[in-house]
């Protein structure tokens, strides 16, 4: 047997280990999918500043250049510089993300009801970061996009809307 046929070999045998464990870690990947839920609802609601709880299915994708999540039953509590109360729920939620980027692709909520409000203070339940935080994004009137149901309340400028 020739050099080149044994090179041949061991390079086949090489496809073959490498090709093995390929299909051991993407199985591992799928089957702890599952087990993903609590530390991303945790990183999520530590990230936000609010409570969130999951209450039905929920599916995370991670093999994809759209990785994305699918969560239904979900309810998001009001951050800590409101007061409590007026949680909102979404039936269904499916976010999926841009790589590398990481920023938002789609954000889709069916069976949404969204509880928005702004105190006199201009403190408001929709801002990413406590009033004042360097970070904050502008206060700016909420435009929720194809919500079932949204409650709108803004004691600054004395209006509602449900």
């Amino acid at each position: 047997m020739g050099n080149a046929r044994r090179w041949q070999i061991l390079a086949v045998r090489r496809w073959e280990a490498r090709s093995r464990w390929l299909i051991v870690l993407l199985a591992a990947i799928l089957l702890t999918q599952g087990h993903l839920q609590g530390p991303i609802v945790r990183y999520v609601a530590a990230q936000s500043q609010r409570q969130i709880r999951v209450d039905g299915r929920f599916q995370v994708e991670l093999l994809s250049l759209h990785p994305g999540i699918v969560a239904e039953r979900v309810t998001i509590g009001n951050p800590p510089w409101m007061p409590p109360g007026g949680d909102s729920e979404i039936g269904h939620l499916e976010l999926t993300y841009d790589l590398p980027s990481s920023d938002y692709a789609t954000v889709v909520m069916e069976q949404a009801t969204l509880h928005l409000t702004r105190e006199e203070n201009g403190h408001s339940n929709w801002q990413a970061r406590p009033p004042g935080s360097v970070a904050d994004w502008p206060s700016t009137d909420p435009k929720p996009a194809h919500a079932e149901c949204t409650r709108y309340f803004d004691d600054a400028r004395r209006t509602s809307q449900i």
